[in-house]
């Protein structure tokens, strides 16, 4: 598994996620760029605001946990896949 070319890859995917604005004291959308973690050799994404990761599927997913299919499709490209480790987060697995 290609890690360094894996994480370049996840990094480069932007999402809306959901902000709380303590100037006007309401929630915005803002675009941003993913952030992904490296602990041991693993990629691990940890819940950036619930359109990209949803375990509960409250925000993506109508209620099933949810995974952004641009990352399943990265994953699938290096013959990997995504397990939940827990609620807000989840790792790469080499398949």
């Amino acid at each position: 598994m290609n890690t360094p070319e894996i994480k370049a890859q996840l990094e480069a995917i932007t999402y809306d996620a959901l902000h709380y604005d303590t100037d006007s004291r309401e929630d915005q959308w803002r675009t941003q760029g993913l952030k992904v973690l490296e602990r041991g050799g693993t990629l691990i994404i940890s819940s950036p605001g619930h359109t990209v990761v949803d375990w509960h599927g409250e925000y993506c997913g109508n209620g099933r946990p949810y995974i952004d299919p641009r990352i399943e499709a990265i994953a699938r490209q290096h013959g990997c896949h995504w397990e939940w480790k827990h609620w807000s987060e989840i790792a790469l697995v080499k398949n």
